[in-house]
């Protein structure tokens, strides 16, 4: 392994052991492109053993990564989860930065690298087994989740048929769907009512909800039906409902408390002949009187359920291709890969919106990264590298013109050349030494 103290001084003071129990490869070169650094995981992922490669060039071994390590050091930033397919059979996310001594000297860089192969492959496996499920699919995509959800709604005695529910979960992670689902299980032949609770006016929000009597808001004598009304033998969707006032939310819980209510202006009692179904964010307040008489189902968000991507992806990708006229596309694997990568903060309905776009602007038969909105798609080590090579990468031949062109270009200062060159100034002079290029 090495002597780490040597070359990874500061914080990096670790030792061996420590390297070789992290899953990730870690490698380290110093600023002459000599790797330093090699660990098991290393070793394991590229089948390379530190005997062959400790002490020599990297470059030898790693052109286009030993590349990413030099502009790492040559610029001072930082790389995190840069996508790279070293071999065809490999997929990695590469994270590198420089490595300075306590003076604040440049001494190398580093390199981890996350083997993503298995999630690749795990998800090119799910979207071939959805694609044997999709063309089936009527309404809205469930996924297995949503659907254990469901299960969890319609079949446990202790809820009952038309027991109200609270589905907490972030914005964007499908709750209506699963509200709507649930009104298509139970086989009810009404109507799905939503209602967004946190745009109703708050002084309109019980009228809304519960309806009017004759002559409170109008001279109409028949007065006005409510949403609950609106929703007989169907589902009433209440989103965000702990956006309600706070007595509209005691008049609700009393409602379904007793299984009926009262039109603002009557004293007549109606009974609730509908399925409520709440929604509300994670950490909502609600009134306790509420609150006890919902009975709370938890969806997870997207991040913590990454496996069920490939499934949303070709549902998506099926419906927007048949919109617009055009064969389904199909998904490279570094667009796989980034797609299981991000953490999606916006939730499946940020995952939809996200490949509305890419099936809009892709020009071929493949989704790619070109494809993905900015703020998803990351660098790849072909962008961030160019023709910017590094003499640890090319033959001798080409490293000594390589050395000439940059002198030349510098008018001899030998700073501006090895800055040129992506090496030090004490390397250069044993290059020019080594190519006999001493100037007088």
């Amino acid at each position: 392994m090495g002597n780490l103290m040597q070359y990874v001084p500061g914080p990096y003071d670790v030792t061996e052991p420590v390297l070789n129990l992290i899953h990730d490869a870690i490698t380290a070169i110093n600023t002459e492109g000599i790797v330093t650094v090699w660990n098991t995981a290393a070793q394991a992922l590229y089948g390379i053993g530190e005997e062959e490669i400790l002490g020599h060039p990297i470059g030898e071994f790693f052109p286009t990564e030993s590349i990413m390590l030099f502009n790492v050091m040559r610029t001072g930033e930082s790389l995190h989860q840069v996508y790279h397919q070293p071999r065809s059979d490999v997929h990695v996310f590469i994270s590198a930065e420089p490595l300075y001594d306590t003076d604040g000297e440049l001494i190398g860089a580093v390199a981890v690298e996350q083997d993503i192969t298995h999630l690749v492959r795990m998800s090119e496996e799910q979207m071939r087994t959805a694609a044997q499920k999709v063309d089936a699919i009527d309404g809205p995509y469930m996924s297995p989740s949503a659907q254990t959800v469901l299960q969890l709604l319609t079949h446990t005695p202790l809820l009952g048929h038309h027991a109200p529910i609270l589905l907490m979960g972030e914005p964007g992670t499908g709750k209506r769907t699963i509200a709507q689902a649930m009104l298509r299980r139970m086989q009810d032949n009404g109507p799905f009512v939503p209602i967004a609770c946190d745009a109703l006016p708050p002084a309109l929000a019980d009228v809304e909800l519960f309806g009017f009597q004759g002559g409170l808001l109008s001279e109409a004598s028949e007065g006005r039906v409510g949403r609950i009304e609106q929703a007989a033998s169907g589902t009433l969707y209440l989103a965000n409902v702990h956006t309600l006032p706070l007595p509209v939310q005691r008049s609700l819980a009393k409602a379904m408390r007793v299984g009926a209510f009262s039109r603002v202006g009557s004293a007549d009692r109606k009974p609730i002949n509908c399925q409520v179904v709440a929604s509300a964010t994670p950490g909502a307040k609600l009134d306790p009187a509420l609150e006890l008489v919902l009975h709370r189902i938890d969806v997870q968000p997207l991040r913590e359920r990454k496996e069920e991507i490939a499934g949303f992806c070709l549902f998506f990708l099926s419906r927007f291709a048949r919109e617009m006229g055009r064969p389904v596309p199909q998904l490279s694997d570094e667009v796989l890969a980034l797609l299981r990568a991000y953490d999606w903060p916006g939730n499946v309905a940020e995952l939809e919106q996200t490949l509305r776009h890419a099936v809009t602007v892709c020009q071929g038969s493949t989704l790619t990264k070109e494809d993905l909105p900015m703020a998803l798609a990351q660098g790849s080590l072909a962008q961030l590298t160019g023709d910017a090579t590094p003499l640890a990468v090319v033959s001798q031949a080409a490293e000594r013109t390589r050395i000439e062109e940059a002198l030349k270009q510098s008018k001899g200062n030998k700073t501006i050349a090895a800055r040129l060159l992506g090496i030090s100034r004490g390397a250069l002079y044993y290059k020019m030494k080594q190519y006999h290029l001493e100037s007088d």
